[in-house]
């Protein structure tokens, strides 16, 4: 269980970047439907999800694209309901961006068994407000730009991530994404896991000697 601060907006966004799942809810007939569904994010934060049109969701979604996503940590928590957790409320929309793919699948890298097939792209969510729940007596609204990456900030982290995956392997293995808040390892297991800086970063320039949040 790692302490994700008392920062809010930035708890908010640790708790994107770490978790492995999240409930996606739309609308069927008028009424809210909810899916599991495997995130990833941008660099700047906005989720990502790989769908399919054959599902549900993604046929909901094509008919309205209002959405929200529920992401929690539960992991050492006996109540699940004491865990750290954020709901993500705006509109999907499919990507053709080759980052976002990329992206999706460094965080979730047994999709690509699937990923290229005909039916499946990914989406981005556009986030238009998040609520926040840290615990008890803790529980807010945030605007989106408050909790999402700074642009430039993300888009430097976007052009160096390819270098800086290469001269973080040489010192981790297993490497395969890094952004302002962290970076993700895969292990042998295939599963990835997040490893969260100390602190967001200004600049990819500080990314190889940032420290790690202890948890």
């Amino acid at each position: 269980m790692i302490d994700l601060g008392d920062n809010n907006p930035l708890a908010s966004r640790r708790i994107l970047r770490m978790a492995a799942f999240a409930s996606l809810a739309t609308l069927k007939d008028g009424l809210p439907y909810a899916s599991l569904v495997t995130p990833a994010t941008a660099h700047d934060g906005q989720p990502l999800l790989l769908l399919s049109k054959l599902a549900d969701h993604t046929q909901n979604l094509l008919a309205d694209n209002r959405a929200s996503l529920l992401f929690a940590l539960p992991e050492g928590h006996a109540n699940p309901q004491t865990a750290p957790r954020v709901t993500a409320m705006g509109r999907l929309q499919p990507s053709d961006l080759m980052m976002d793919r990329a992206r999706y699948l460094a965080r979730n890298p047994g999709a690509a068994l699937y990923a290229g097939f005909a039916d499946f792209s990914i989406w981005r969510m556009t986030v238009e407000r998040f609520h926040f729940v840290g615990g008890f007596g803790r529980a807010v609204w945030l605007e989106a730009k408050h909790v999402l990456l700074d642009q430039k900030i993300a888009n430097l982290f976007a052009e160096s991530e390819g270098k800086l995956i290469e001269r973080f392997s040489q010192k981790q293995t297993g490497v395969c994404a890094v952004d302002a808040d962290g970076i993700d390892v895969g292990g042998q297991d295939g599963g990835v896991k997040r490893l969260l800086f100390a602190r967001p970063l200004a600049s990819p320039d500080e990314a190889l000697d940032a420290p790690f949040l202890e948890g």
